[in-house]
């Protein structure tokens, strides 16, 4: 049974050692003290429901030990005991939230009825507080249940827990392989913490994980490597670090703090955060089921989609080399006849411009054809370490004919010092080259055409985790935006079949972006396209790897 703890300071021994053996006899577990300075000492690690307290008593008064009592331990009740009241001291007992003050000498049997009464009512009291707190909590549990995402999970619990306890910040660290990783801080710790590994074997936080106890640390809280020194500003006064516990293993570790200025945590508060662990747990399991669920349909998916890709590339392998033969020949026949046609006929007949438009159809269908069995018969990659910069300017010379006229401006915005890729260069020019003759169909009357360069790390660059795992670490980053036509949202799913074409008929094959991202793909790379809209312009990115150190 629980015995209520009170903290006796009378530098008066016979009167102290006589309330003390009184509240013994009452079942009272009693300390005491015989002057100020030692009673902060004391109060600086103990918890008490009371404090009484002499009024005088050297340096340190008894209003010096009730302002330290409700800073440290809010809950704890206070009373005075002297010889010399004055409204004065009277008044400033009432403004400090004192219970009772009680004049000398001392009638023991109404001193103990006092206790018992002002007891009582702290009980109550705490009693209110409990239950408050546990529809805190109940409330709490319910969001944490509903909550599968396990970046938003972590930032609730946290949240919540510091709330539920009046917490002034902390940390929540999940288990991972052989330790434990911080996976989510309140706004008053540095972020630069986020993501540390923490190891299990000793201190603290190793003892809270192996044993699966909850810990107080309230003396030299502040001191602990394991809760300061990551805070902002002001210093820990106190510390709880609670397990999350499923079938009697640790799943993660929860790290509370308050700071100087606040009281210190209880046993209350263990109490309070039993109630709460099990539902984190089992939130933290669900959500962990989740991700797994989701990584495993992803990944499910993308087989899905690169199955039927290949099987379309595969159709189209087959179509081209069953007939580009007999295409090429005929083809090929009617360009030399065009040709020659065109140097026998003079300029100034009117069938020269038509021979003419018969040549540029028979070149377009002879493209098509080499659009094809780029397709069905792959060019070899040679890989070589390239700055991608050169490769834009390549790519721009080769265009040039076809930029020039077109009223369109080139603007080049290139990073400086951007590591190199590795790359078989003619194939990524054939893609920016490609890139490029979109942009200009996109801006018949003229606009302008921004191409950027510059380097991220894959997390910064990309939101999709399966478009971060492609790449190790850094990404080089081509993009490419036009003030053009843009793309309807809903044809943007489709832009990379093969055949599907937003140009007008006979503008375009709808097979140089399907081209294009078979390249990328081989590159270990990304081509995302992005647009706004009809008339909204079009921004296609292009990340490639950085080449291995």
């Amino acid at each position: 049974m629980y015995k209520e703890k009170i903290l006796i300071v009378e530098d008066d021994l016979a009167a102290k050692s006589s309330i003390a053996n009184a509240l013994r006899q009452e079942g009272y577990a009693v300390d005491d003290a015989d002057y100020g300075e030692q009673a902060l000492e004391i109060i600086k690690s103990n918890n008490y429901d009371l404090v009484l307290t002499d009024l005088v008593m050297g340096q340190k008064n008894g209003l010096d030990i009730v302002r330290e009592v409700h800073r440290v331990m809010p809950s704890c009740k206070t009373m005075i005991i002297t010889a010399y009241g004055t409204i004065e001291t009277n008044m400033e007992a009432i403004k400090l939230g004192v219970t009772d003050y009680i004049l000398k000498p001392i009638n023991i049997d109404r001193l103990i009825h006092k206790i018992k009464a002002c007891l009582n009512r702290r009980s109550l009291l705490k009693h209110n507080e409990s239950l408050e707190k546990k529809i805190s909590t109940f409330e709490m549990t319910r969001d944490i249940a509903s909550t599968l995402m396990m970046s938003t999970l972590v930032n609730i619990i946290l949240n919540s827990a510091c709330e539920v306890l009046n917490a002034d910040g902390g940390t929540l660290l999940l288990s991972e392989g052989s330790g434990l990783v911080i996976k989510a801080v309140t706004r008053n710790f540095r972020n630069s913490i986020m993501g540390t590994r923490v190891g299990t074997g000793k201190g603290i936080i190793g003892e809270v994980f192996r044993t699966g106890n909850p810990q107080i640390i309230n003396k030299r809280a502040g001191r602990n490597p394991c809760f300061n020194g990551f805070i902002k500003e002001q210093k820990i006064g106190s510390a709880i670090s609670i397990p999350i516990i499923d079938n009697g293993g640790t799943l993660g570790i929860l790290n509370l703090v308050r700071k100087e200025s606040s009281p210190a945590f209880t046993g209350e508060d263990i109490s309070i955060s039993k109630i709460f662990s099990g539902t984190i747990a089992y939130a933290i399991k669900n959500a962990r089921v989740y991700e797994e669920l989701k990584t495993a349909y992803d990944r499910q998916k993308s087989m899905q989609y690169q199955l039927i890709k290949a099987e379309k590339l595969s159709a189209v392998g087959r179509v081209s080399s069953s007939v580009a033969h007999e295409l090429n020949n005929p083809l090929v026949s009617v360009l030399v006849n065009a040709e020659l046609l065109l140097e026998e006929i003079p300029k100034n007949k009117p069938w020269h411009e038509d021979i003419k438009d018969i040549q540029l159809a028979a070149k377009k269908c002879k493209d098509i054809i080499n659009d094809l069995l780029k397709i069905s018969r792959d060019k070899e990659y040679k890989f070589d370490e390239i700055r991608i910069n050169q490769v834009i300017e390549r790519s721009l010379r080769l265009s040039r004919h076809t930029i020039s006229g077109s009223g369109v401006t080139v603007k080049r915005i290139t990073g400086k010092d951007l590591p190199p890729v590795s790359i078989s260069a003619s194939h990524i020019e054939q893609v920016f080259t490609n890139i490029i003759a979109n942009a200009l169909h996109a801006m018949p009357d003229g606009g302008t055409l921004t191409i950027k360069t510059y380097t991220k790390t894959a997390s910064e660059a990309l939101r999709r985790k399966a478009d971060r795992e492609r790449f190790k670490d850094n990404v080089v980053i081509t993009e490419f935006s036009d003030t053009g036509a843009g793309i309807r949202r809903k044809d943007l799913p489709n832009i990379f079949e093969p055949f599907f074409t937003t140009k007008a008929v006979g503008k375009g094959t709808g097979l140089g972006l399907f081209v294009c991202q078979g390249i990328i793909e081989k590159h270990g790379g990304l081509i995302i396209i992005k647009s706004a809209g009809i008339n909204k312009g079009t921004r296609v990115y292009v990340y490639l790897p950085v080449a291995d150190a």
